[in-house]
């Protein structure tokens, strides 16, 4: 028998293969069966006047909120919308109930940031980007459920 491996971006493959993951995922892990839905967006955005000036992006997921993306303008930057934004999604995820949150940052961001707000760091990868060091931290709210 032949297989027949190939480059292809196109979405509709890209769902399938997601879908028969989660399945198989869904099969293996009780939580997860217990928990099906998918990923849940929620955004954080600052503004001054209309002008959006900031953000932090993430999703739920596992019980966790995935901290994506922070970014605040050059101009507005030390003046704690930074501290506000993380601190907004730190509260959206202990109401809900989420273990924690969950982020990574380059070493030519914010590592003394995170650090200064409790995050603690579990892991590094060297060379991602190349020449740098990708950090990942979390902060955790409740304790993981237990195995059932």
């Amino acid at each position: 028998m032949m297989f027949v491996i190939r480059p292809d971006n196109d979405a509709q493959y890209s769902r399938l293969i997601q879908n028969r993951l989660r399945a198989t995922n869904r099969e293996r892990c009780a939580w997860l069966r217990a928990n099906p839905s998918a990923a849940e967006t929620r955004n954080f955005l600052a503004f001054d006047g209309g002008q959006l000036i900031g953000g932090a992006v993430g999703f739920v997921r596992f019980g966790w909120y995935f901290l994506d993306l922070l970014y605040v303008d050059a101009a507005y930057r030390n003046r704690g919308i930074g501290r506000q934004l993380l601190t907004a999604a730190e509260h959206f995820a202990s109401d809900r109930q989420l273990v924690g949150v969950r982020l990574d940052t380059a070493d030519f961001q914010a590592r003394g940031f995170y650090e200064k707000m409790g995050y603690t760091l579990f892991g590094e990868l060297a060379d991602c980007p190349p020449g740098h060091t990708l950090y990942f931290f979390h902060k955790t709210f409740t304790q993981p459920k237990e195995k059932p």
